[in-house]
């Protein structure tokens, strides 16, 4: 995904004429209200990476994704799509791929199956603590925010995940009002 991160800056900013910093600004940051979110150090920050965010500022994107009131419905709709069908069924770790983010189905080795399609989760497990997800069929929002920092290039434990996994069920039956 890097590469084809890169790839989209490059196009963006050549359109826009913009620099990175400049359009995470102007299309993340104001909008969605992002107050401690900046983007990338040095010269030349890498779009898949650029990103420092808090788990507050990641809510504030969250929920505009929900209501649907920041970016147009239909974008945030066709964000939402499934743009990897050929993979249904096939395992993929997280199910398959939206527009930058996952329809998820999680660790399923019969691929994306008819329960993980009707769950309607979209979410983004990223490599530093962070695993947000909207369920569109309930109608919520939450995030896993847990720092992980390594001596490796990608301190990723599974930890999110795990929460991600246990979490889940407590909060589909809080929001179903069974909790």
């Amino acid at each position: 995904t890097s590469a084809r991160s890169q790839l989209a800056g490059a196009v963006a900013t050549h359109a826009s004429g913009l620099s990175i910093r400049e359009i995470v600004r102007k299309y993340l940051v104001e909008p969605y209200g992002m107050k401690a979110t900046t983007c990338g150090r040095g010269l030349v920050p890498q779009m898949a990476t650029c990103l420092t965010t808090t788990g507050r500022d990641y809510e504030r994107f969250l929920r505009a994704q929900l209501a649907k009131d920041v970016l147009a419905a239909e974008i945030v709709d066709a964000s939402e799509r499934d743009y990897t069908p050929f993979l249904t069924d096939y395992y993929t770790l997280y199910g398959n791929y939206g527009f930058g983010h996952f329809l998820e189905c999680f660790d399923s080795v019969e691929g994306f199956t008819a329960d993980c399609k009707a769950a309607m989760i979209h979410s983004d497990p990223g490599a530093f603590g962070f695993y947000p997800l909207v369920d569109r069929r309930l109608g919520y929002y939450m995030e896993i925010v847990a720092f992980e920092a390594s001596k490796r290039d990608y301190p990723r434990s599974g930890i999110p995940e795990y929460l991600r996994l246990l979490v889940k069920p407590l909060a589909d039956a809080a929001i179903a009002g069974e909790g």
